[in-house]
């Protein structure tokens, strides 16, 4: 089921995918059962519609105030990935 829900994300953000501007509102520690994740809430805005989602920040290291560009689906606007510029490797 997980390889269907992949391909229905990748599918929806391959063909009705938009660019978006999001922004880091909190950083706060979710408590699980036997670990703490470090979690990043975001807003964002799809067609005048603000959407708040929330990110595991242990790899990103977000900071409050940081603006992020995201790619969501038109048709699914929860579905979201950040998109992060590559870093040019001159010497």
């Amino acid at each position: 089921m997980i390889q269907g829900q992949d391909a229905y994300e990748s599918y929806q953000l391959e063909k009705y995918g938009v660019s978006a501007n999001g922004e880091v509102d909190l950083i706060y520690l979710k408590r699980g059962y036997k670990s703490t994740t470090e979690t990043a809430v975001i807003h964002y805005y799809i067609n005048t519609k603000r959407y708040v989602q929330e990110v595991n920040n242990e790899k990103y290291h977000l900071k409050i105030g940081e603006r992020i560009q995201l790619r969501c689906s038109s048709q699914d606007p929860e579905l979201f990935t950040m998109v992060f510029p590559q870093e040019n490797n001159l010497y």
